[in-house]
């Protein structure tokens, strides 16, 4: 196996395989290492959530043929840091974010919430993008996660078709999460167990119970 370090933090809203600036990477790395000659390489592009020693991005090369793969996975590498620049995203604040959903045409919209992302560390109970979205409730359909297992507990305990009110978020994280006033009609109660399905896998999730709760007003 031969794995070639790179020191480069790429952030994953900008670093999709199938689209540029990472596609013709990724296109060069099929074609220098192709499977159906022995050899299956990858690229990792580590978040910028990950940045502390020693992790950084790399190819990683599994080769059953024999060949030196050095010389390859450096050009590739180098090919990597010269589009490094190419690689932005264009943040915005909660303030702005409604106005720019509904000057957009194309639906879905889909919004990245990185100040509040689990797979970074966060505890996704931030009640941040709710606070944003209720107020134009009869504009804008949106589906969104929030972790609070007390409020979902109460929305089991109510069942579906009831009304339910109270403070939803802020559970966990307490320094940066507030909580939001809601009230709404439960639309659908789950036991939490969902089956992630995609190219050759069908895992099912160990997460809680959950529910729906389309909220109608926000005090």
């Amino acid at each position: 196996q031969w794995w070639l370090p790179i020191p480069l933090l790429l952030s994953p809203q900008s670093s999709s395989t199938f689209t540029t600036p990472l596609l013709p990477v990724m296109e060069e790395l099929l074609k220098e290492f192709p499977e159906d000659q022995g050899c299956y390489a990858t690229l990792f592009c580590v978040q910028p959530w990950l940045d502390f020693v020693p992790v950084t991005s790399s190819i990683v090369v599994t080769d059953f043929s024999g060949r030196d793969m050095a010389d390859g996975m450096r050009r590739i590498a180098e090919h990597l840091w010269g589009l490094r620049r190419d690689f932005e995203t264009r943040w915005l604040e909660p303030a702005n974010l409604v106005q720019k959903v509904l000057e957009s045409k194309e639906r879905p919209v889909l919004i990245s919430e990185a100040q509040d992302s689990p797979t970074g560390g966060a505890s996704g109970d931030d009640a941040t993008l709710l606070t944003c979205l209720l107020p134009y409730a009869d504009e804008l359909k949106a589906c969104l996660y929030l972790v609070d297992a007390a409020f979902a507990e109460r929305a089991h305990e109510s069942g579906v078709g009831e009304a339910l009110e109270g403070r939803i978020g802020g559970s966990m994280d307490t320094r940066f999460c507030l909580p939001l006033m809601v009230k709404g009609t439960v639309a659908h109660l789950t036991r939490g167990a969902f089956t992630a399905k995609g190219r050759g896998f069908q895992r099912p999730s160990g997460a809680r119970r959950s529910h729906t709760h389309p909220s109608g007003s926000m005090t």
